[in-house]
């Protein structure tokens, strides 16, 4: 609740302080909500009587003045409250178990009252039945009942609502991808106005192999049916290999849509001089950015203005993020705006990326390095400043990795002495596993010891901060409390 008593303070420092502001006669004073429909408020009086009130006035803002400056250390007081207050905020978020709604009542946690501490976790089933492999999972915006999961090889988003699976697929595009272990259909995201906006965008690999993001639209009735001939092709980024797609796909805070593609393939990113991820000239290896509510004479598609390289004669303005191997998941801090990358390793390291909120334009450095360790350490590694990992974990090493999956960083409703962990894991590791940020280092990089599952491939955040989870063995879990 520490929230609501900043919040109340605020309001009787702006109070205090346009209380004790004296209005000159004749002063128009801005009454916010009435100006709106026109009326403006003149502080006075008539003609007749200005000049006797002119001299009781003088002498009530003589005397206001004084209280002015009482209030004035009030506010100041109060000021190094609400700082304290701030403080405490940030740092006690966890503690914060209620909502405030628009009518100041509490919205408790949904699946029962919020537990203190770190409880032990366990994975609840999202469908009890057999599904395909999936690759991605996603709600509507501001409505969870129903989850959307994308099943890869099959091409189609499936729905699942109250437990049970829909016959007919929500949408079916099977005649328009490719069949390669790492192709098909990878990332789904729903425009965050939905159902205002009644678009979704899906990131797949087309029967050429290249990389397709679309845009689909969905019609205002019953069922929930996405229009396969609505299909609007935003971007196709041609691969010279297979494999190394990339394959997330997420709107971030700023209502922007962000894209993530591989290096193009094959090993090492032997591609041109320099490599793939290294050449800001494509769009393989990157981070994109794009403006999906927008459109230019040649795209369909507008670009964010403050996107690094909008007016880069060197670079394709897509580009926000740079020097990837193969980004196959990525996620935002909902709370800050902090951006997490999982970019999977070549021979030794899987890697844990970290871009804060505001930074654009970071090289996280592959080809030239692979984790914190030199790769192909040329001329152009040498001009460039790449930016560290979080962290790395071993390919192939005790803990098992060699795909790394990172989840969010957690802000649910029910388990709030998880605020500030993120939670992540891998393709080949039968481990879940998190650690604690502090906003600049990680500390506490532990097993979730109770829990255990095979080839994660993907994470999601529901309505209320709760956090999902699907494998490619068709599974669709959510983290728990354990019982």
């Amino acid at each position: 609740m520490r929230g609501y008593r900043s919040a109340l303070l605020l309001v009787l420092v702006f109070w205090s302080a346009a209380s004790c502001s004296p209005v000159a006669k004749g002063e128009a004073v801005d009454m916010g909500s009435t100006e709106d429909e026109g009326t403006e408020v003149i502080a006075g009086d008539s003609t007749a009587d200005a000049a006797e009130d002119i001299t009781a006035d003088t002498e009530d803002i003589t005397t206001d003045a004084g209280d002015c400056t009482a209030d004035t250390e009030d506010i100041t007081t109060d000021t190094g409250d609400i700082t304290t207050d701030a403080e405490d905020i940030t740092a006690d978020a966890g503690d914060i178990i209620v909502d405030i709604v628009e009518d100041g009542s509490a919205l408790t946690c949904r699946d029962g009252d919020p537990i203190e501490g770190q409880p032990s976790l366990a994975l609840e089933p999202g469908y009890s039945g057999t599904l395909p492999g999936l690759t991605d999972i996603d709600f509507l915006p501001g409505d969870d009942r129903i989850i959307f999961v994308t099943a890869q090889h099959e091409g189609k988003v499936l729905i699942i609502e109250n437990g049970q699976l829909r016959d007919t697929p929500f949408l079916d595009i099977s005649d328009k991808i490719s069949g390669g272990p790492e192709q098909g259909l990878l990332g789904l995201a729903f425009h965050p106005k939905f159902p205002t906006d009644r678009r979704f965008f899906v990131h797949y690999t087309d029967l050429d192999g290249s990389i397709h993001i679309s845009a689909f639209a969905v019609p205002d009735s019953l069922p929930l049916t996405a229009d396969t001939m609505s299909e609007q092709t935003l971007l196709v980024i041609t691969k010279p290999q297979a494999n190394h797609n990339g394959g997330g796909l997420r709107f971030g805070p700023d209502g922007f849509l962000y894209i993530s593609t591989g290096d193009g393939g094959g090993g090492g990113d032997a591609h041109g001089e320099i490599g793939n991820a290294q050449n800001r000239q494509v769009l393989l290896g990157k981070i994109l950015r794009i403006d999906v509510n927008g459109a230019s004479a040649d795209k369909p598609y507008a670009i964010p203005t403050s996107n690094p390289y909008l007016s880069d004669p060197l670079a394709l303005p897509e580009i926000f993020h740079w020097g990837l191997r193969n980004p196959w998941r990525f996620s935002f801090d909902r709370m800050t705006g902090d951006m997490w990358i999982s970019d999977v390793g070549q021979d030794s390291w899987e890697e844990m990326d970290f871009a804060g909120s505001g930074q654009t334009g970071l090289n996280f450095g592959w080809r030239c390095k692979e984790g914190f360790s030199p790769y192909v350490n040329d001329a152009h590694c040498a001009q460039e400043k790449l930016v560290d990992p979080v962290f790395v974990k071993q390919t192939d090493g005790p803990e098992g990795f060699c795909s790394i999956v990172v989840g969010y960083m957690y802000r649910g409703c029910r388990m709030p002495g998880y605020h500030g962990t993120v939670f992540y894991g891998d393709w080949c590791s039968e481990q879940l596993r998190a650690f604690d940020w502090s906003g600049s280092s990680f500390s506490n990089d532990r097993q979730i010891t109770a829990v255990t599952l095979s080839h994660l491939s993907s994470w999601a955040e529901d309505q209320q901060g709760e956090l999902w989870l699907v494998t490619t063995d068709g599974a669709i879990f959510k983290l728990v409390p354990a019982e």
